[in-house]
């Protein structure tokens, strides 16, 4: 089954108004979610990038 351009947008508004959220709400919740996995990901390249520098 294909779908087009534009089917996630659809999805993402079906899925927010299903948990009850309220688009800003949904929003904020999401842009704290993506800042911790963004710290993570960078976290673990800075401490990959130091072990190789200074142990490999």
């Amino acid at each position: 089954m294909a779908l087009g351009p534009g089917t996630g947008s659809f999805l993402i508004f079906a899925l927010v108004g299903l948990m009850g959220y309220n688009f800003l709400r949904a929003s904020a919740k999401g842009s704290r979610f993506v800042r911790i996995i963004f710290l993570v990901v960078v976290s673990a390249l800075i401490l990959r990038l130091a072990y190789e520098v200074f142990l490999g």
